[in-house]
Parts: structure tokens; C-alpha cells; sequence
């Protein structure tokens, strides 16, 4: 098992990461001595840099490539450089990586207890920092590594160890499936409903709009009736003035009209018009 490294900002660390990075790639490709030789430069870059730390996480490298190849004395010897690297910096993830290789060099050299409990105080840290996926992985690698040594009791235990561990795991991640998917759903609907409450409040003020706009036009239409109203009593009274101006006018005209100028006295038309008010009565 190997964790990942940082890297300072300082040559020596960028050429210690550059070593890492390139045995990782030869890792990956199955060139195992181009592995160790990568690791092997970048632990030695990470130490001239004094960089604590990252020689941690290079031991653990090299301990996991010695692993790989059954070179477990050389393995056992880096993982136990690595160690005290680890708690000085109180780094739980290196501590769990270097107690695991320790464990599994050992069981693989036979000395089986020690590396028992080796392994079970890398699991006790993974169980207090509740990494159900670190405590599986550990004890998967010891099953395998027990059966190997003939153990086949251990390697029973620890793998059954393992299986209870990935049902847990696969348990919590359908939960956690589960509840990201109700997440969404209750997101989405969620999202539904405030696009419904935005349509309705649109709606709403549209509405709000159209009434201010019904009441403005029926403001206009009383205010336009009542200037029509006033406007035609206006033109009514004007008329009746104009009418009453009118007869006075016809009535001053007839009695210029019935009196002599000259005289003042009432002359034959006035005369007429009185006898045919006098024969419109009878008399």
C-alpha cells in the first residue's frame, strides 16, 4: 500500500516529485525494477531537501514495490523507516500505511503474531477515523497474505473480516446513492414549485395589472362622462341665455316696432295687434 505524496516548491522536492510520479507510471506498467529505482531517487531527493514528510510517503513507496516482488526483508526495513517518520508527524494515514506493509512483510516472513498485530493496529486506527474502505482493504491484503503463509484459520477470519466490512460498505454507499438521488429529487421538486410559485406570482401581478388598468379605464370614462355632462350644461345654459337675450331682443324690437319715434305714442301696427288680442278673446 502506498499514499500519495505533496511536494514542495523547492528543486530538489520537484525533482523528488517528477521520481515519484515516473516509478508510479512504471508501476502501473509492470516495470517493477524501473519502480524502485524511481522510488529509490525520489526518497533520496525528499531527504537531501529535508522534506520529512514526503521521505514518509517514499519509505511507504518502496516497502509496497519490495511487497510486490517478495523482497519482504527489504520491504519490512523501509516500512519500519517509515514508521516513526509517521507518528513524529502525526500523519494517521502514513502511520496506517507503514503499520499495514510491516504487518504483511512479517506475516510473509513467517512471524505471523507480530505481524497480526501490526495489522491490527493499523485497522484499530482506520476504525477510529471510521474508514470502513481503509479497514476492508487491510484486511483483504492480510487474508491473502495469511493463506499465503499457511495460516488458513487467520486467512478465514480476516476475510470474512472483509466481506462483512464490503457489505457495510456497499450498504452505506446505496444509502448514501439513496439519499443523493431523494436530494435531487427534493432539489428538482423543489425547483418545480418555485418555478410554479414565480408563474403564479406572474400571473398574479398580471392580473394586478390588468385590474389597475380596468379601474384607470373606468376613471376615465366617468371623468370623460362628467366633463360631457358638464360640458353640455355649459352649452344648455348658453342656449337658454342666448334664447332669453333673444326674446328680449324680438320684444324690444316690436315695441320700437309699435311706438312712434318721433311722437312716443302707439302707432297702426300696435293698434292691429292689440284688436287681435282683443278678437282672440272673444270681445
Amino acid at each position: 500500500r502506498s499514499p500519495s505524496c505533496p511536494s514542495p516548491s523547492v528543486r530538489p522536492m520537484t525533482l523528488a516529485l517528477a521520481s515519484n510520479k515516473h516509478a508510479i507510471f512504471r508501476d502501473g506498467e509492470g516495470d517493477l525494477a524501473g519502480a524502485r529505482r524511481g522510488f529509490m531517487a525520489a526518497l533520496d531527493y525528499a531527504r537531501k531537501a529535508g522534506a520529512k514528510a514526503e521521505e514518509a510517503g517514499y519509505l511507504a513507496n518502496l516497502a509496497d514495490s519490495f511487497l510486490k516482488i517478495g523482497e519482504y526483508p527489504t520491504a519490512l526495513r523501509y516500512a519500519q523507516q517509515a514508521l516513526p517518520l509517521t507518528r513524529e508527524l502525526k500523519n494517521l494515514n502514513g502511520e496506517t500505511v507503514a503499520l499495514a506493509n510491516i504487518g504483511l512483510a512479517q506475516i510473509a516472513m513467517h512471524d505471523i503474531e507480530a505481524g497480526k498485530k501490526n495489522l491490527r493496529a493499523s485497522i484499530a486506527i482506520d476504525e477510529r477515523r471510521d474508514s470502513l474502505s481503509g479497514m476492508a482493504a487491510t484486511y483483504e491484503e492480510m487474508g491473502q497474505y495469511l493463506e499465503k503463509a499457511g495460516d488458513l484459520a487467520g486467512a478465514v477470519e480476516a476475510l470474512h473480516q472483509y466481506r462483512a466490512l464490503s457489505d457495510q460498505i456497499l450498504q452505506r454507499d446505496q444509502q448514501q446513492a439513496i439519499f443523493e438521488m431523494q436530494e435531487q429529487f427534493d432539489a428538482g421538486r423543489r425547483a418545480e414549485e418555485l418555478e410554479l410559485l414565480r408563474r403564479e406570482n406572474d400571473l398574479k401581478g398580471e392580473q394586478l395589472r390588468a385590474r389597475d388598468l380596468q379601474q384607470n379605464l373606468w376613471w376615465l370614462l366617468a371623468a370623460s362622462g362628467l366633463l360631457t355632462i358638464v360640458v353640455v350644461a355649459m352649452l344648455a345654459r348658453r342656449v337658454r341665455d342666448t334664447n332669453r337675450e333673444l326674446a328680449d331682443s324680438n320684444a324690444r324690437l316690436q315695441e320700437q316696432a309699435e311706438v312712434d319715434p318721433l311722437t312716443g305714442l302707439a302707432n297702426r301696427r300696435h293698434f292691429q295687434a292689440t284688436m287681435r288680442k282683443v278678437a282672440a278673446d272673444g270681445k
